[in-house]
């Protein structure tokens, strides 16, 4: 791809900076930067106008003994998925936007060990209102960190797409449903959930979520899927503003023979 004039966009959940580089005004890009920056500040409890929220996105330090699979497990059955901290990105001026950011994997099995058994998890639309004290709870869980230093790895925004590159679902496609099948599974429950959280994909019940969306909120801590896994071998996800456009492309080749229903059909 061919390089061109851009602006570097960074945050380190406390500040945002933009500054101009290659002789490019960063008010060129304003619209770009106003979309991520609302993102960015909600990964770190902030909204836009600088009102304090509930963490979004927090680290769960997990006791030596628990392996990575069993920690994602843990903290999927209280209707979290796993996540990161926050998302930057460089904007080329020439026409980019965050439309076309390319994609990256929120799969932290290589920085998880038990010398550092951390996890970034971030709350869905199926977690209990009080999911941080009960999350405090959780048998293996040793601590949480509810805000942290650092940054994250930059993201390029292309001005077009290119062809097998994956880039983050539209915000039109977060939040809808999706069933797999495995005819013949030949990893555990806990492996699979795993390798698709690690993919910015979560596990869902819609029936519950098109309820909690009426205004009732979920009462029960469970929402993990091992008993219609064991007797269906099927589990429903839902897309996330982590996951890419070629996540059935991924899923199929990371699980190898599996059956995608999406959009899935829902009766409740």
């Amino acid at each position: 791809m061919a390089t061109s004039d851009h602006i570097h966009m960074a945050h380190d959940c406390g500040r945002t900076r933009v500054r101009h580089v290659d002789g490019v005004h960063a008010a060129m890009a304003a619209a770009a930067i106003s979309t991520l920056l609302a993102i960015l500040l909600a990964g770190c409890g902030q909204a836009a106008g600088g009102k304090s929220l509930a963490p979004s996105v927090v680290q769960v330090v997990f006791t030596s003994s628990i392996g990575y699979d069993a920690a994602v497990r843990t903290i999927t059955d209280m209707g979290m998925r796993v996540a990161l901290p926050c998302r930057n990105t460089v904007a080329r001026a020439d026409g980019a936007t965050g439309e076309w950011v390319r994609w990256s994997a929120v799969d932290q099995r290589q920085d998880y060990s038990a010398e550092e058994p951390r996890l970034w998890v971030a709350p869905t639309p199926l977690a209990p209102t009080d999911w941080l004290d009960r999350l405090r709870g959780q048998s293996g869980v040793r601590d949480i960190v509810t805000s942290a230093g650092g940054s994250c790895p930059q993201h390029l925004a292309d001005a077009a797409p290119t062809p097998a590159i994956p880039y983050y679902v539209a915000p039109s496609k977060i939040g809808t449903f999706a069933r797999i099948s495995f005819p013949l599974p030949q990893s555990s429950y806990e492996t699979i959930v795993a390798e698709i959280s690690g993919f910015g994909l979560r596990l869902a019940d819609p029936c519950v979520e098109q309820t909690q969306a009426s205004g009732s909120r979920a009462t029960s801590s469970l929402r993990g899927q091992e008993s219609v896994f064991a007797a269906q071998q099927a589990l429903t996800i839902a897309l996330t503003q982590d996951s890419s456009d070629l996540w059935q492309d991924q899923l199929r080749a990371a699980l190898g023979r599996v059956h995608i229903e999406y959009p899935a059909r829902v009766q409740c």
